[in-house]
């Protein structure tokens, strides 16, 4: 499964971000496999392209915008390694030439990541592992992992995201190796940031993890090679800048706004999602249009519904959010009352859109809850639209909303378009303001696909 992050105060953190302290600014230590996301690495884009297209697509300015720095770090004499092992001892303040204290206290935003010598792991492990640092089992690994979160949580000041492993090429790996990686990854997103581990327990609200490793993996876990710079080179190409630059971007940040955002008194569930009518590529949707312009504010696409299924019967639905925005980056914060602490299907509802549901139930045993539906394998049934840059969409075109996209949904764009009409109708699936042939395709194509909702 991939991340559904469940953010919680752990009992030592003494006090909670309020709205009052903003997250907007911060440094991005690497190497080279982050230095070539980091980009532009002979691709169209870069991770401060993206930062720009941000702040203008949120209409943030001033204090409100986002910026970010990069750095190869740590230097000498670390310069060759920033694997896991070397973090734990940071973190614990036991690497004199690489005093991690300063850019705590510089940075709101810090974002730590190992390159690809990290998937290089030997077995599963045991625990006299821990008598060494450097032995590469994944017991060891989560041991690091454990040691760097319990330090980053008592940093309530900072935001920090963790990047996952870099997948190896197949020439530089085995496949003992790229599974074991693969497994430890998804201990880190299912596991660990969602709650799970019996060491950590609930997962620190401060901390994002933005995986890296299913972004540029295969199955094998070993990196897609349409992503690599060659068959004996690991580091990522400008491909792999292009498709991950927008998603580092866009999760981290959102992920900041969210713990801006957090309030103890009640839950808050951030939702990262894509539409098909709206999408624009790199991660972007549009603002919906009417017949005067702009629907809503800047950064607002348009609206949806977030809804909580009963885990064991889905037909029952615990809790409603009406009227949620959704921002131009995909994401949507919905304020769930603090009863509500048990697991639940998640399922999001656009005005003309399919409704989505939630690969499995989620839990809201934290105070927030991040969940993506940016692969099929977080949507149920799979049922997401791969896109032509490699991002996955809500299929469009569900315009009378029960749950088919086939002919009943062709009449009433046919009719509007008839008597051109114009505004924000539920039959404008391109969201452009005017109903028109632009409509009529989407539904034409997933009609023709048998598109349809699947829930559980």
């Amino acid at each position: 499964m991939k991340k559904y992050i469940y953010f919680s105060l752990i009992f030592f953190i003494p006090f909670y971000c309020s709205s009052q302290t903003i997250f907007r600014s911060g440094v991005f230590l690497h190497h080279s496999t982050g230095g070539n996301i980091w980009g532009p690495n002979g691709s169209s884009t870069s991770i401060p392209d993206q930062i720009a297209a941000y702040n203008s697509s949120n209409g943030y300015s001033g204090i409100n915008s986002f910026s970010l720095d990069q750095q190869w770090w740590p230097e000498y004499p670390n310069t060759n390694n920033n694997e896991w092992e070397l973090w734990h001892r940071v973190f614990d303040n036991e690497v004199p030439q690489a005093n991690i204290s300063p850019i705590l206290s510089s940075n709101k935003i810090v974002i730590i990541k190992s390159c690809f010598p990290s998937s290089n792991i030997t077995d599963r492990g045991q625990p006299s592992d821990t008598m060494t640092y450097t032995i590469k089992s994944i017991y060891n690994y989560k041991w690091h992992l454990r040691s760097i979160v319990n330090n980053m949580a008592m940093h309530p000041d900072n935001f920090f995201a963790i990047w996952t492993n870099a997948p190896l090429v197949e020439s530089e790996t085995n496949v003992s190796s790229a599974l074991l990686s693969k497994e430890f990854c998804n201990w880190v997103k299912d596991t660990l940031a969602s709650g799970l581990d019996p060491e950590i327990g609930e997962f620190p609200i401060n901390i994002y993890i933005f995986d890296f490793f299913s972004k540029v993996a295969g199955e094998n876990g070993m990196l897609m090679s349409q992503y690599a710079i060659s068959n004996s080179d690991s580091h990522p190409n400008s491909l792999a800048t292009e498709v991950v630059a927008p998603q580092f971007v866009n999760e981290i940040f959102d992920a900041a706004i969210a713990y801006e955002q957090y309030d103890p008194s009640t839950k808050l569930l951030s939702v990262n999602v894509l539409i098909e009518g709206l999408y624009t590529g790199n991660g972007t949707l549009k603002r919906a249009l009417d017949e005067t312009g702009f629907q809503f504010e800047t950064g607002i696409a348009d609206l949806v519904t977030i809804e909580l299924h009963n885990a064991s019967d889905y037909s029952t639905i615990e809790y409603v959010a009406n009227s949620v925005e959704l921002s131009v980056s995909g994401n949507a914060l919905a304020v769930i009352p603090s009863t509500f602490n048990k697991t639940y299907y998640i399922t999001v509802k656009h005005r003309n859109s399919l409704e989505t549901t939630s690969a499995i139930p989620v839990s809201f045993s934290g105070q927030a809850i991040y969940y993506s539906f940016d692969l099929p394998v977080d949507v149920y049934g799979g049922n997401l639209l791969p896109t032509s840059d490699g991002r996955f969409v809500i299929f469009s075109g569900d315009v009378n909303q029960d749950g088919l996209i086939d002919t009943a949904d062709f009449s009433p764009i046919d009719n509007d378009a008839s008597n051109f009409a114009t505004g924000y109708l539920q039959t404008d699936v391109t969201c452009d303001g005017i109903i028109d042939t632009g409509d009529m395709t989407i539904v034409d194509n997933n009609a023709g696909s048998f598109i349809s909702a699947e829930t559980p």
